[in-house]
Protein backbone atom coordinates (compact mmCIF):
# COMPACT_ATOMS: atom_id res chain seq x y z
CA UNK A 1 0.00 0.00 0.00
CA UNK A 2 2.88 2.40 0.74
CA UNK A 3 4.26 1.72 -2.71
CA UNK A 4 0.93 2.80 -4.26
CA UNK A 5 1.00 6.07 -2.34
CA UNK A 6 4.58 6.72 -3.42
CA UNK A 7 3.67 6.27 -7.07
CA UNK A 8 0.81 8.75 -6.76
CA UNK A 9 3.05 11.33 -5.07
CA UNK A 10 5.72 11.05 -7.77
CA UNK A 11 3.29 12.48 -10.35
CA UNK A 12 1.58 15.39 -8.62
CA UNK A 13 -1.50 16.70 -10.37
CA UNK A 14 -2.72 20.24 -9.96
CA UNK A 15 -6.08 20.70 -8.32
CA UNK A 16 -8.89 20.62 -10.85
CA UNK A 17 -9.70 24.28 -11.32
CA UNK A 18 -13.07 25.54 -12.52
CA UNK A 19 -11.83 26.32 -16.04
CA UNK A 20 -10.63 22.72 -16.41
CA UNK A 21 -14.01 21.42 -15.21
CA UNK A 22 -15.80 23.64 -17.75
CA UNK A 23 -13.51 22.43 -20.54
CA UNK A 24 -14.12 18.78 -19.57
CA UNK A 25 -17.87 19.42 -19.50
CA UNK A 26 -17.67 21.00 -22.94
CA UNK A 27 -15.77 18.02 -24.33
CA UNK A 28 -18.34 15.68 -22.79
CA UNK A 29 -21.15 17.67 -24.40
CA UNK A 30 -19.51 17.44 -27.83
CA UNK A 31 -18.99 13.74 -27.24
CA UNK A 32 -22.66 13.34 -26.38
CA UNK A 33 -23.65 15.24 -29.54
CA UNK A 34 -21.49 12.85 -31.54
CA UNK A 35 -22.96 9.72 -29.98
CA UNK A 36 -26.48 11.10 -30.50
CA UNK A 37 -25.65 11.82 -34.14
CA UNK A 38 -24.50 8.22 -34.53
CA UNK A 39 -27.61 6.87 -32.83
CA UNK A 40 -29.98 9.02 -34.87
CA UNK A 41 -28.30 8.20 -38.17
CA UNK A 42 -28.46 4.46 -37.46
CA UNK A 43 -32.06 4.52 -36.23
CA UNK A 44 -33.20 6.69 -39.16
CA UNK A 45 -30.99 5.06 -41.80
CA UNK A 46 -33.75 4.05 -44.21
CA UNK A 47 -35.56 7.36 -43.83
CA UNK A 48 -32.36 9.31 -44.55
CA UNK A 49 -31.74 7.22 -47.67
CA UNK A 50 -35.32 7.83 -48.82
CA UNK A 51 -34.82 11.57 -48.36
CA UNK A 52 -31.77 11.35 -50.59
CA UNK A 53 -29.61 13.51 -48.37
CA UNK A 54 -26.03 14.01 -49.39
CA UNK A 55 -23.54 12.66 -48.26
CA UNK A 56 -25.85 10.15 -46.57
CA UNK A 57 -26.30 8.34 -43.27
CA UNK A 58 -22.90 6.63 -43.37
CA UNK A 59 -21.16 10.01 -43.22
CA UNK A 60 -23.39 11.06 -40.33
CA UNK A 61 -22.68 7.83 -38.45
CA UNK A 62 -18.92 7.99 -38.99
CA UNK A 63 -18.63 11.67 -38.09
CA UNK A 64 -20.79 11.11 -35.01
CA UNK A 65 -18.53 8.25 -33.94
CA UNK A 66 -15.45 10.43 -34.46
CA UNK A 67 -16.93 13.27 -32.38
CA UNK A 68 -18.01 10.84 -29.67
CA UNK A 69 -14.66 9.09 -29.38
CA UNK A 70 -12.50 12.21 -29.57
CA UNK A 71 -14.65 14.18 -27.13
CA UNK A 72 -14.77 11.37 -24.59
CA UNK A 73 -11.05 10.65 -24.86
CA UNK A 74 -10.26 14.33 -24.49
CA UNK A 75 -12.54 14.75 -21.46
CA UNK A 76 -11.17 11.70 -19.64
CA UNK A 77 -7.55 12.56 -20.40
CA UNK A 78 -8.06 16.15 -19.23
CA UNK A 79 -9.81 15.01 -16.06
CA UNK A 80 -6.87 12.80 -15.14
CA UNK A 81 -4.39 15.46 -16.30
CA UNK A 82 -2.50 13.08 -18.55
CA UNK A 83 0.61 14.69 -20.06
CA UNK A 84 -0.66 14.41 -23.65
CA UNK A 85 -4.19 15.56 -22.85
CA UNK A 86 -3.54 19.24 -23.48
CA UNK A 87 -2.26 18.81 -27.02
CA UNK A 88 -4.95 16.21 -27.68
CA UNK A 89 -7.73 18.53 -26.49
CA UNK A 90 -6.42 21.34 -28.69
CA UNK A 91 -6.40 18.99 -31.68
CA UNK A 92 -9.88 17.76 -30.78
CA UNK A 93 -11.17 21.34 -30.63
CA UNK A 94 -9.65 22.11 -34.04
CA UNK A 95 -11.24 18.92 -35.43
CA UNK A 96 -14.64 19.89 -33.98
CA UNK A 97 -14.39 23.33 -35.58
CA UNK A 98 -13.21 22.02 -38.95
CA UNK A 99 -15.92 19.35 -39.03
CA UNK A 100 -18.65 21.80 -38.01
CA UNK A 101 -17.68 24.37 -40.63
CA UNK A 102 -17.28 21.71 -43.32
CA UNK A 103 -20.80 20.50 -42.58
CA UNK A 104 -22.20 23.99 -42.44
CA UNK A 105 -20.52 25.49 -45.51
CA UNK A 106 -20.07 22.54 -47.85
CA UNK A 107 -22.85 20.11 -47.02
CA UNK A 108 -25.86 22.09 -45.80
CA UNK A 109 -28.43 23.91 -47.90
CA UNK A 110 -27.12 27.45 -48.67
CA UNK A 111 -30.07 29.25 -47.06
CA UNK A 112 -29.96 27.09 -43.93
CA UNK A 113 -26.20 27.39 -43.68
CA UNK A 114 -26.30 31.18 -43.42
CA UNK A 115 -28.72 31.59 -40.52
CA UNK A 116 -26.98 32.77 -37.34
CA UNK A 117 -23.67 32.97 -39.20
CA UNK A 118 -22.19 35.74 -37.04
CA UNK A 119 -23.24 33.95 -33.86
CA UNK A 120 -21.61 30.72 -35.05
CA UNK A 121 -18.39 32.53 -35.97
CA UNK A 122 -18.27 34.28 -32.60
CA UNK A 123 -18.96 31.09 -30.66
CA UNK A 124 -16.30 29.25 -32.64
CA UNK A 125 -13.69 31.90 -31.86
CA UNK A 126 -14.63 32.04 -28.17
CA UNK A 127 -14.54 28.24 -27.90
CA UNK A 128 -11.10 28.00 -29.49
CA UNK A 129 -9.68 30.82 -27.37
CA UNK A 130 -11.06 29.20 -24.22
CA UNK A 131 -9.79 25.73 -25.11
CA UNK A 132 -6.30 26.90 -26.02
CA UNK A 133 -6.17 29.29 -23.04
CA UNK A 134 -7.08 26.63 -20.48
CA UNK A 135 -4.77 24.15 -22.16
CA UNK A 136 -1.81 26.56 -22.07
CA UNK A 137 -2.49 27.41 -18.42
CA UNK A 138 -2.48 23.74 -17.47
CA UNK A 139 0.64 23.02 -19.54
CA UNK A 140 2.50 25.67 -17.52
CA UNK A 141 1.22 24.15 -14.27
CA UNK A 142 2.85 20.85 -15.22
CA UNK A 143 6.26 22.37 -15.99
Amino acid sequence: MDRHVAVQDSHPRPKRILSLKVLVLGMLMFSLFGWLRLQQSVSSWVFLIQLGIHPGPLYLALSGTLWGMLGLTSAVSLWYCLPWSFIFSEGTAVMFVASYWLDRLALSHPAAGQSNLLFAIGLTIIGLIYTFGVSETLKRAFQ
